[in-house]
């Protein structure tokens, strides 16, 4: 244990023990805002990678490829991991980036209801 806290000032958060921390805690936020399990892992993923400049090594290759394409959203003409976290620009561009998931998140939500209800089920809301 103690190589991994040793690690810390030397590497700053660019390990992959890091990268874990910041995807599970990013998941859970998102979570609590209001995106779906799948959105909200490739969310913490995405995030993870763009603080720590680690992938997921426990990842899919999908996964990889979700992680990239959030490092694209964060960095669009390219980029480094030495950022102000707190800074107002970066807040800025990951609310953009969490309501872009947000929106997808709806659009494939109301076209799944749009096709249930063209295949004839009935939605029935029943209340206590």
């Amino acid at each position: 244990m103690d190589y991994k806290l040793n690690r810390l000032p030397t590497y700053g958060y660019f390990t992959p023990e890091a990268a874990h921390v910041f995807t599970a805690l990013t998941y859970r936020a998102v979570k609590r805002l209001g995106l779906r399990e799948r959105a909200a892992k490739t969310f913490g993923s995405g995030f993870s990678l763009v603080r720590t400049g680690c992938l997921d090594s426990y990842g899919t290759e999908k996964q990889s490829e979700e992680q990239l394409a959030f490092f694209k959203l964060f960095f669009p003409f390219g980029g480094g991991f030495n950022w102000n976290f707190n800074s107002p620009p970066v807040k800025k561009k990951l609310k953009l980036i969490f309501d872009k998931f947000l929106a997808s998140q709806c659009a494939r939500e109301k076209k799944k209801a749009s096709q249930t209800n063209k295949t004839g089920s009935i939605n029935i809301n029943i209340q206590a």
